[in-house]
């Protein structure tokens, strides 16, 4: 039996520290960002929505800035739903009330909603990649 050499063994060690098995504090979990979906009250067809964005601040803003190109001047969209990670939301409305949930796809999410506001109607439904 061959003892490894000094070469293999640090060959071996600097393979393990490149492929993050070993070496420094772990990194943190991959995100896939930050998304949102705003609305007007009282009227969904303004609707802003954003996906992948590094901080759930940011996605809340895009998502306000993208609806409130459609409220003629009013800009008073509000955030109804933001959501982390690789994940999708789903926002429902009816005259009266607003609902949404969440689902690892967007048909998921979709169903999700449906089962708990079975009278909404869907707004939108987004997903972060």
């Amino acid at each position: 039996m061959t003892k490894p050499t000094l070469f293999s063994a640090l060959s071996f060690a600097a393979l393990l520290a490149a492929s993050g098995l070993v070496g420094s504090a772990p990194a943190q979990a991959a995100s896939h960002g930050y998304g949102a979906i705003a609305t007007e009250a009282g009227n969904d067809n303004a609707i802003g929505h954003a996906t992948n964005y590094h901080t759930r601040k940011g996605a809340e803003r895009a998502a306000v800035a993208a609806c409130n190109k459609y409220t003629n001047g009013k800009n008073d969209c509000k955030v109804r739903v933001w959501f982390h990670a690789k994940r999708c939301a789903a926002y429902g409305a009816n005259d009266k009330n607003f609902d949404y949930a969440f689902g690892n796809t967007k048909s998921q999410a979709e169903r999700n909603l449906h089962g708990k506001f079975p009278e909404g109607q869907l707004v939108d439904s987004i997903c972060n990649d």
